[in-house]
């Protein structure tokens, strides 16, 4: 391969060329891209139900359901594949999280942050439904994607106050009757301080993208891309808002292009009609916004970021963020080999439903054929043509001497009904994936629950493929978004999980690297038998082969696993010792001593004597004070899991002194709250009460 020497000098290219370049690259793929659009909208229309399409040259045309007495029957055998396939994804809620090095204590805060930060960003972006989205469109076309960017309209609102000047406060300020607070900043009458500007302080943001709105190109054998282009509408005003110095140049357009044709006709798609919305015309005052994002490479060692607006370029750059990667991330379904495009689990379902279709309406007009009694009769019987009358007392009135004779329609082929009955029901299931075993039924003959285990896993591997990509996807959206946080979060701030009240603390330290440690939360498309799912989970939980069973963390685990609900509100306490735990193990090893209080060494075996003979006073170490409604078991344990760390180790003597003081004050603590056994010689003698009243 011949590399080209870096292109230093492109950014200084007029907008026109690169216009010109963005323009060749899609024109390039556009007749390939506009076969994928055409199957796109065939196999979605097709999952929806409206599977009477007739090809034309703008496209496909609904049919009707019944034309001159040709019935076209819809049998949707496609949804009930695509819903249990989505099902499978989705239903462990996937996403990611931060791992931890088991042997560091830095190492289990930081990802304990990070977890939380990630749920945050699941909940703030309503993560369950975009991912929910992202699979019901990979399943249908085959690919989809998330983009995801940095959005400084987002996050909290950040006040700057103004300060009282250097030289003190102005005759005007006195005036209107400012003065300055105890931190320097001006107050008004009211004691409010005065605002100077209001920001946002950003956040994340991760949005849904259609297949139909990007251009891959430059593909390589392992099917990526070098480089994409993404399509978007957005509002004219807000364009001009954003990129002010090209705001006169800015105007409304529309994109040409078949995507957009058959977007909106997926838009307008009603299941049994006769038509669809074409939705021609533009949506108000809108733009098309084209950015093309390129990798890394020799002639771009930063890679390239382009965004323009009909032929205007109005930016260009490296690509925008310090992770170097393209934000637009793939969801696959089925992999094709050396094709950028995966194909949609619908594709290969397709065939065979028209087929069943077509077999099911030739069932149903026969059925309606034979239902309509039909005669033979000479033509001088004279039968009037409103005798036959569909009445209960019919009566056939002829002349005497003729005949009438009732026709009995001729049975159907034994092949057709074996085609309706057995073969397509089987193709469906060997092509879906779905036999009896998926769907919670078992083979004829089959009863034993090991037997029919083993036949939902076999049924079911060939899901795994597909998990394997979309956990790979997942674990890429993490990255990006911790490498997006770390790259715009300088300092300390604070984040509330939606819906859970709780608060996680993270700055730029706990965000360091925190990307290189993303992993995707253990979860399996594998259907299983429930009840024998938990049987063995409480089997498992009862050997301890999970821990402790009476731990709060393990019985906590264990019911997740059985798909309890709300499991949080049944742990609230032990959550909050956990975290208040977390919390003590910072303040013990951290420069922070002002809350505590002195107390005798616990390690101090006896009390020692002086030169004199006395009883010296006993050693006291200063750590942080135990409280009698804390659980003592889950502090000791979290404080325990502080001394196996690699960080304890290495503290001075001090520090480890005040650490284990304190965990001897909760021992203590725990013993003295513990209740007392009664004694051997306490306990109440058989008959004993009865001796006492009768005596």
């Amino acid at each position: 391969m011949i590399f080209q020497p870096p292109e230093q000098d492109w950014k200084e290219k007029t907008g026109e060329d690169l216009c010109a370049e963005m323009n060749k690259l899609m024109e390039e793929n556009e007749f390939v891209i506009q076969k994928y659009h055409k199957q796109w909208f065939y196999q979605i229309a097709m999952r929806i139900g409206a599977q009477w399409l007739q090809n034309n040259p703008e496209g496909f045309t609904i049919l009707p359901e019944n034309t001159e007495g040709h019935v076209r029957m819809v049998v949707n055998k496609l949804l009930a594949g695509h819903q249990l396939k989505l099902a499978k994804i989705i239903k462990n809620n996937p996403w990611f999280e931060i791992e931890a090095d088991k042997t560091s204590y830095k190492s289990k805060v930081k990802a304990r942050k990070g977890t939380k930060l990630s749920d945050y960003i699941y909940a703030e972006q309503k993560g369950k439904k975009k991912i929910k989205t992202v699979a019901t469109w990979a399943i249908d076309t085959g690919t989809a994607f998330l983009f995801v960017y940095w959005d400084w309209d987002k996050g909290d609102l950040l006040t700057d106050y103004q300060p009282v000047p250097d030289g003190g406060l102005t005759e005007e300020m006195t005036a209107q009757g400012l003065v300055g607070d105890e931190e320097g900043f001006l107050i008004d009458q009211t004691g409010e301080r005065l605002v100077a500007a209001q920001t946002m302080s950003g956040d994340v943001v991760y949005e849904f993208v259609s297949p139909f709105d990007v251009y891959p190109y430059g593909i390589k054998a392992d099917g990526t891309a070098l480089g994409l282009i993404y399509k978007s509408e957005h509002d004219v005003e807000e364009m001009k808002k954003k990129y002010p110095d090209f705001a006169d140049k800015i105007v409304s357009n529309k994109d040409k292009k078949s995507h957009i044709d058959y977007y909106k006709r997926i838009m307008g798609i009603v299941s049994y009609d006769s038509y669809y919305a074409s939705e021609s015309k533009n949506k108000g005052n809108t733009c098309m916004v084209e950015q093309l994002f390129e990798e890394p490479s020799v002639s771009y060692p930063k890679g390239r970021h382009i965004i323009r607006i009909g032929d205007i370029v109005v930016h260009r750059g490296d690509l925008p963020y310090a992770h170097g990667r393209i934000p637009l991330i793939k969801f696959t379904d089925i992999e094709n080999s050396g094709q950028y495009w995966g194909m949609g689990t619908m594709q290969n379902g397709i065939p065979i439903q028209v087929g069943y279709n077509k077999s099911m309406s030739q069932l149903i007009e026969n059925a309606d054929n034979h239902a309509n009694l039909k005669f033979k009769a000479t033509r001088e019987a004279e039968i009037a043509e409103e005798t036959l009358d569909n009445t209960c007392t019919e009566v056939i009135l002829y002349n005497r001497g003729e005949t009438v004779d009732k026709l009995d329609p001729g049975s159907l082929p034994n092949y057709f009904m074996s085609l309706i009955q057995n073969i397509y029901p089987q193709t469906f299931n060997d092509v879906l994936g779905q036999h009896e075993v998926t769907q919670g039924e078992a083979e004829p003959g089959v009863k034993s629950g090991r037997a029919i285990e083993a036949l939902q896993s076999q049924d079911e591997t060939r899901n795994i493929p597909m998990s394997v990509d979309f956990n790979c996807a997942l674990e890429e959206l993490g990255e990006q978004v911790m490498a997006l946080y770390e790259e715009h979060v300088p300092e300390d701030r604070e984040f509330s999980i939606r819906g859970t009240g709780k608060k996680v603390k993270i700055g730029p330290e706990d965000l360091k690297d925190m990307w290189k440690n993303v992993t995707v939360r253990a979860t399996s498309m594998m259907s299983r038998d429930m009840y024998m799912k938990k049987e063995e989970l409480k089997e498992l939980w009862g050997q301890g082969l999970f821990g402790p069973p009476q731990d709060p963390k393990v019985r906590k685990k264990v019911m997740q696993l059985y798909e309890f609900g709300n499991i949080e509100s049944m742990f609230e306490d032990e959550d909050l010792d956990t975290e208040w735990a977390q919390e003590e193990n910072d303040l013990l090893i951290g420069d922070d001593t002002s809350q505590f209080i002195q107390v005798p060494d616990g390690q101090q075996q006896s009390q020692m004597i002086g030169p004199n003979g006395l009883p010296l006073p006993q050693r006291m170490i200063k750590t942080l004070p135990v409280k009698e409604w804390e659980d003592q078991i889950i502090h000791i344990q979290e404080h325990n899991n502080l001394r196996k760390s690699r960080e304890f180790r290495e503290l001075p003597p001090d520090i480890q002194e005040r650490v284990n003081a304190h965990i001897k004050e909760h021992e203590a603590l725990q013993q003295a709250l513990a209740p007392v056994p009664p004694q051997p010689d306490q306990l109440p003698v058989k008959g004993e009460k009865a001796v006492q009243v009768a005596a």
